[in-house]
């Protein structure tokens, strides 16, 4: 999705409140002359820092991606990091794995899960430490995400499985914004609340600063050097435009949003927009369910 001022909705002034439209003008104009990411996150953020992720998880996620590496020396890696290692024998230990004997050992715990499983688990909890956790309070915040991430791995393994990864990514991180933003700004929080689950917050969040939650988090992706893939991933989420770039994985997880409690209708809208076969995205958002809570016992605090 293109940045800038091109194909930017036009939204009525929202009901609840009168927000300077010169404001959001003022952040367009800055931003039609900033190319760099850096700098239109810091007049996102304003004075609120970009958060970092700490070495010891930057190791860890390194080595993941070695293919020399093996699951020893991943292990031992992992074990450097009290609360990591916590979260991981708490997941391998926990009934969604069905172990007959206890793991107390984190390498082995590291083997049993597999490098995908704990590059996913690594990122998701690296994330979550990294944001600030007073400005959300609502855990269906991270269920949600776990969830996401899953089922957006589930439909990628389906349909185009050297995808799996990256669409797991996209679909932890569509919303990585959210937390910094609503820190970051006082009101925010409330343009959020009043629109969770539906297709509106794009558009009012467009309105009141002349950005979305999908542009700060591709700037913060940017910030931490992602890959590009990724960043595209997460900034197009929201968009019906320019989408092929995008894995349709991501872009139907992102659907969950809206009917999380009427899976029938994201069905409907996949084969729809997607072409994907129904018994597929059932399947897929059972086996979406069920690992997104998996995921979930690891992220919670």
């Amino acid at each position: 999705m293109a940045r800038g001022h091109a194909h930017r909705a036009v939204t009525p002034p929202h009901p609840l409140r009168d927000p300077d439209p010169g404001d959001a003008m003022l952040t367009k104009v800055r931003r039609w002359f900033s190319a760099d990411p850096r700098e239109e996150l810091k007049l996102a953020l304003g004075d609120t820092p970009i958060p970092a992720f700490r070495g010891v998880v930057m190791e860890i996620l390194k080595l993941l991606r070695d293919p020399v590496a093996d699951h020893r020396k991943i292990g031992n890696a992992v074990a450097q990091d009290p609360g990591l290692s916590i979260r991981v024998l708490k997941l391998v230990n926990s009934p969604a794995y069905g172990l007959k004997r206890k793991v107390d050992n984190v390498p082995h715990a590291a083997a049993l899960l597999g490098r995908n499983d704990l590059e996913e688990i690594v990122l998701a909890l690296a994330v979550r430490e990294a944001l600030p956790q007073h400005a959300i309070a609502d855990s269906s915040f991270w269920r949600i995400a776990a969830r996401r991430a899953a089922t957006a791995r589930a439909i990628a393994q389906r349909i185009d499985p050297s995808q799996a990864s990256l669409s797991f990514s996209g679909g932890l991180l569509q919303d990585l914004a959210v937390p910094m933003l609503a820190s970051a700004k006082p009101d925010y929080l409330e343009i959020w609340q009043e629109a969770p689950g539906t297709r509106q917050l794009p558009e009012l969040e467009r309105q009141r600063y002349g950005w979305t939650h999908a542009d700060v988090a591709s700037w913060m992706c940017e910030a931490w050097s992602f890959p590009k893939p990724l960043r595209d991933a997460i900034e197009g989420h929201h968009t019906t435009a320019d989408t092929a770039q995008i894995p349709v994985a991501v872009q139907v997880a992102a659907l969950l949003e809206h009917h999380e409690d009427d899976p029938e209708a994201l069905i409907e809208e996949g084969r729809d927009r997607f072409n994907l076969d129904p018994d597929l995205l059932e399947l897929a958002l059972h086996e979406g369910k069920e690992g997104g809570d998996r995921l979930a016992i690891a992220m919670a605090r």
